[in-house]
């Protein structure tokens, strides 16, 4: 029964452990901002960059979302082969 009920739980205490991830992202934001004043002074010469720096907070969340996912399917076709 456990196994049937994994991908569940894995997606359960994944997004669980994003919630408390997401109380870190005040400290992602004046990390964000370090970053912006860091590259101010090339950002124009590589096209997207000016997108990426802007853009941490939104980048460390799909990275953990997508690997929450990515284990959730791991644990679907996990079953498929049992």
């Amino acid at each position: 029964m456990r196994d049937w009920l994994q991908p569940i739980i894995i997606f359960a205490v994944g997004n669980i452990a994003l919630l408390f991830l997401m109380l870190f992202f005040p400290a992602l934001g004046t990390v964000q901002t370090q970053l912006e004043a860091d590259t101010a002074g090339f950002v124009s010469n590589f096209w997207g960059l000016s997108w990426v720096v802007t853009s941490v907070k939104l980048i460390v969340f799909c990275i953990f979302e997508g690997t929450i996912l990515f284990l959730v399917g791991k644990a679907f076709l996990g079953l498929k082969s049992r």
